[in-house]
C-alpha cells in the first residue's frame, strides 16, 4: 500500500509514459554543480511527504488537499484526457475534456514544493495583516479572558485555519474564476492546440519537476506552451499562427532538441529521461541544469 502522505507534484498516470523495460525511469539533478544519475518508478519520484498535508486537524480531514482536490478533480480528471490525446490526438476533446486539461496545465506551475511553500508563507502573512488590520475593533469588543490581538483569538479558537490557509485556497488559486488563472485559463482554451509525433526524432523527449512550458508569456500574442506526453509526443498550444507554421516548418529532431532545451532549463531541481536509454542525454542535461541555475540567480539578483 502507497504512503498516503506521499504527494506528486509531477503525477504518476504522467511520468509513466517514461518507463523502460525495468519499469524505471532516469532522473537527473545537480550536486556541486555536477550532474547525478538515479533510477526508479514513477511512484518513486516527483513527490513530497506531506507536501499538501494540513496540519492540526483530525487524520480524516489530513490528506483532504490530496484526496479530494488534487488527485480527484485534478489529475483524476487529467488522466483521462491525457489517455484520449495519445490515443486520437486533440480532434476529439469535448469542450469539459478541454477545460479539465487546462486545469491540469495551470496545476503544474503551482504544486511543487518551492512553489507551496511561497503560497504558504505569503497566505499567511495576508491573513495576519487582514487581522491586524483594524485592533481597535476587536479591542472594544474583547473581554478580560480574551487574549490582546485578534491574531492571537484567532490562533487559539482556529489554529488549523491559521496554519493551513495557504493550502485550503489551493482550490481557489487554481479554479480561480475571477483573476489572473481565469485570464490564463481563457487565453488558453482559445489557442490554437495541437500534437507533435516524434518517433522519427533522433533524441527521446525529456521532462522535469516543471514540465509546463511557457514561452514568451501566456498573455502575449506571441506566446507558446508546451507539454512533453512522452519519449515522442508533445503538446503545443499557441494564438500566434506564425509560430505555428514556424514550428511546423523545423524538422522532429531539432524541435525535439528545442523542447528539451527548455525543458531542462526550466527544471527546477529534477530532469526525467526515458528508462529506456535517457541515460545519454547526461551531458546535455547537466549544461542545461547548469545554465538554469545561473538564470535563476541573477533574476534573484536583479
Amino acid at each position: 500500500m502507497s504512503n498516503p502522505g506521499k504527494h506528486h507534484f509531477v503525477p504518476v498516470f504522467y511520468l509513466k509514459s517514461w518507463r523502460g523495460k525495468d519499469g524505471k525511469i532516469f532522473y537527473f539533478y545537480l550536486i556541486n554543480d555536477k550532474v547525478t544519475v538515479n533510477k526508479n518508478g514513477p511512484k518513486g519520484i516527483a513527490y513530497e511527504v506531506g507536501l499538501y498535508s494540513l496540519t492540526n486537524v483530525s487524520e480524516d480531514k489530513r490528506q483532504a488537499i490530496e484526496k479530494d482536490f488534487m488527485s480527484k478533480e485534478v489529475d483524476d480528471k487529467a488522466a483521462v484526457v491525457y489517455q484520449k490525446i495519445i490515443e486520437s490526438g486533440i480532434g476529439k476533446l469535448n469542450p469539459k475534456e478541454k477545460n479539465d486539461w487546462v486545469t491540469f496545465l495551470i496545476s503544474l506551475r503551482i504544486r511543487a514544493p518551492k512553489m507551496i511553500n511561497s503560497i504558504k508563507l505569503t497566505a499567511s502573512q495576508e491573513f495576519k495583516e487582514i487581522l491586524e488590520k483594524d485592533p481597535n475593533e476587536y479591542v472594544n469588543l474583547k473581554n478580560e479572558e480574551h487574549p490582546e490581538t485578534l491574531t492571537e483569538w484567532v490562533q487559539e479558537e482556529f489554529p488549523a485555519r491559521m496554519e493551513n490557509i495557504g493550502l485550503l485556497i489551493l482550490p481557489e488559486i487554481i479554479f480561480d474564476n475571477d483573476g489572473s488563472m481565469k485570464e490564463a485559463r481563457d487565453r488558453i482554451l482559445k489557442m490554437k492546440w495541437w500534437v507533435v509525433d516524434f518517433k522519427d526524432a533522433t533524441v527521446d523527449l525529456l521532462t522535469s519537476d516543471n514540465p509546463f512550458i511557457v514561452i514568451n508569456g501566456i498573455e502575449q500574442e506571441s506566446s507558446l506552451i508546451a507539454l512533453p506526453l512522452s519519449p515522442n509526443l508533445a503538446f503545443f498550444a499557441s494564438p500566434n499562427r506564425k509560430m505555428i507554421e514556424s514550428l511546423r516548418q523545423n524538422g522532429a529532431s531539432k524541435l525535439a532538441r528545442r523542447l528539451n532545451e527548455s525543458t531542462a532549463i526550466d527544471a527546477r531541481k529534477y530532469v526525467y529521461a526515458s528508462g529506456n536509454g535517457g541515460r545519454s542525454h547526461e551531458t546535455f542535461i547537466e549544461k542545461r541544469l547548469q545554465k538554469g541555475n545561473l538564470l535563476r540567480n541573477e533574476a534573484i539578483k536583479t
